[in-house]
């Protein structure tokens, strides 16, 4: 059985992910992760959402692996763009935590792939 409570919970990752690619990221002169020509972060979400869509509505469970590609995908991003912001002296906006939540639900949500193995009887 698919668990859709988690394949939920990856959707609202998904969802904060691609919110999180348009807001304030903080970059010096406030530009938004958009602005920065960086469409890493939004492959991602699109791969989470897709992924999402095709499980749950045709129960596709192979395509289920765009999901955590897509949450690792973009909180190797997100941990990459700390470190360039760190150098800079810039504090994290809004939407660097949007993302970094999300990737983590998005994570998490994966195990609504998994079925529960049942007992061996003997």
């Amino acid at each position: 059985m698919i668990d859709k409570r988690l394949l939920g919970v990856a959707f609202i990752g998904g969802i904060l992910m691609l919110v999180g690619v348009f807001g304030d990221y903080s970059l010096p002169g406030g530009n938004s992760l958009w602005d920065a020509y960086d469409s890493v972060v939004l492959t991602s979400a699109i791969l989470v959402i897709f992924g999402v869509f095709v499980v749950a509505g045709l129960g596709m469970e192979s395509i289920g692996a765009t999901i955590p590609i897509g949450g690792f995908l973009a909180l190797i991003t997100m941990i990459q763009r700390y470190r360039v912001l760190d150098e800079l002296g810039a504090d994290i906006g809004y939407a660097f935590l949007l993302v970094i939540v999300g990737s983590i639900l998005a994570i998490i949500g994966t195990f609504g792939l998994k079925e529960p193995r049942s007992k061996v009887r003997w």
